[in-house]
């Protein structure tokens, strides 16, 4: 196994269990009461752990080098193009319980409507993000890992 991988395969183990443990604190924060939203919540996490979790364990029998995760996850920071406007964004894709200043750049909380949008989306994949003011596709042009 190269470093490069093994640096991968261990971020991503880390970052497994940082989502498990996180999980009961964002139902307890934001969906407390039964609801649909937060069925959708654990569903999108369930499939979130799930994709991680095939990805490693793949990763792991694979001999193949790999430098990056081919998928977006928690912590990495994706580059997009609007399709309509051509205007190239970056976002990284944060917990919802990270602070960090306004003007350090653009973050989007997994829960919200882009965040959830982007989540296990790949370079290429086009994204539509539903907001209360419009909607907006998007196409992925880079994922990294942060």
């Amino acid at each position: 196994m190269s470093i490069e991988v093994k640096t991968i395969y261990e971020k991503l183990i880390e970052h497994l269990v940082q989502i498990e443990e996180e999980k009961s604190e964002v139902i307890e924060e934001y969906y407390y009461e039964m609801s649909a939203e937060r069925l959708e919540f654990e569903t999108l996490i369930a499939d979130y752990i799930s994709q991680i979790y095939k990805y490693v364990k793949k990763m792991k029998k694979s001999n193949k080098k790999s430098t990056n995760c081919p998928f977006v996850i928690i912590d990495s920071i994706v580059e997009v193009e609007d399709i309509n406007s051509n205007e190239v964004e970056r976002f990284k894709i944060v917990s919802p319980f990270l602070t960090t200043n306004p003007l350090d750049g653009d973050y989007a909380s997994y829960l919200s409507p882009i965040g959830k949008a982007l989540l296990l989306k790949k370079v290429g994949d086009h994204v539509l993000v539903e907001t209360p003011m419009e909607n907006i596709e998007y196409e992925i042009k880079s994922i990294e890992l942060d």
